[in-house]
């Protein structure tokens, strides 16, 4: 289970966390980085939202598992990301299944093969 603490205050979270939650998500890195830093460092982050790719080495920073990586472009800026700082993340692969609307986000089904091959 992610709970999803997107506009939420700290003190929400911790009272979750005391109940023992330890898995939650945000949507936004930058209520991500006021909040990430005052919890417990056991909490695993869960970043939700739509990846923009200025913002990747912070996501970075703090993020376990991402939910949305919907292109190459964007993995191959994690991978430099997390070489320079050492750090792993578990990813979800946000895939298109509708051919003719190329304004969502994802990649698309034909494409999956080429994706892995080069992330």
């Amino acid at each position: 289970m992610v709970v999803v603490t997107k506009t939420f205050p700290v003190e929400d979270i911790q009272s979750l966390y005391d109940l023992g939650v330890r898995d939650f998500g945000e949507n936004r890195i930058e209520e991500l980085e006021l909040k990430a830093p005052v919890l417990p460092k056991d909490v695993r982050w869960h970043f939700l939202g739509q990846i923009q790719g200025k913002k990747i080495r912070r996501i970075c920073q703090y993020a376990h598992v991402i939910h949305s990586l919907d292109s190459l472009e964007h993995a191959q800026k994690f991978a430099h990301a997390l070489q320079d700082l050492k750090r792993d993340l578990t990813f979800f692969l946000q895939v298109n299944l509708e051919k003719e609307r190329d304004d969502r986000g994802g990649v698309g089904v034909n494409e999956i093969p080429d994706f892995l091959l080069n992330s």
